[in-house]
């Protein structure tokens, strides 16, 4: 496997557990675990990764599958609706939060399509014959973006947060965050 597509497994890697709000919540997680995280093959910590990468090679569902690097992008934020309704359920939002949250939850589907547009961008190049230092350049753009998504997050569930009672903030702390990033 080239690099450049070794550099954008780890990129995807990360931005998924960064932007993890356009996965969808699908089974409810065992007690002492956090929901849909688990430890993959060879140390692989993520979301799901077992459908995203399999024994640690390269499979369906990233670059070397059946599908396209245009849909395993989009598939990337296809889910945000879905995983914001589980998280507002599952928080009991009430009427008096609802303006924080859809601040926050407008910030998710923005980072959402952020995402993939850079998903986008960043596959339309894993064909060309970058130089290392353009790959840390390339690196260094999407970490810096992502740095930049992290803050809006953190700018928009703070206020939520505080308005939460200690079994909602019990929930989020649960919901949000994972090892390996904000959700």
């Amino acid at each position: 496997m080239r690099a450049l597509s070794k550099s954008a497994v780890v990129a995807l890697a990360i931005a998924a557990a960064i932007f993890g709000t356009a996965v969808a919540q699908e089974q409810p997680a065992q007690q002492g675990t956090s929901p849909g995280w688990s430890w993959g093959p060879r140390g692989m910590m993520g979301y799901g990764f077992i459908g995203m990468m399999g024994d640690g090679s390269m499979g369906p569902g990233m670059m070397g599958g059946s599908r396209s690097a245009e849909a395993m992008c989009a598939a990337m934020g296809s889910h945000i609706e879905g995983r914001l309704a589980y998280i507002k359920a599952e928080l009991k939002v009430t009427n008096a939060q609802e303006s924080l949250w859809n601040a926050y939850a407008t910030a998710a589907r923005d980072n959402a399509k952020a995402l993939v547009a850079r998903c986008t961008t960043m596959m339309g190049k894993r064909d060309s014959h970058l130089s290392l230092p353009d790959r840390l350049d390339q690196s260094e753009q999407l970490l810096s973006a992502q740095l930049d998504a992290m803050r809006v997050m953190n700018k928009t569930l703070k206020p939520l947060y505080d308005t939460l009672s200690d079994g909602q903030k019990k929930a989020a702390d649960q919901l949000f965050w994972s090892p390996m990033g904000m959700m």
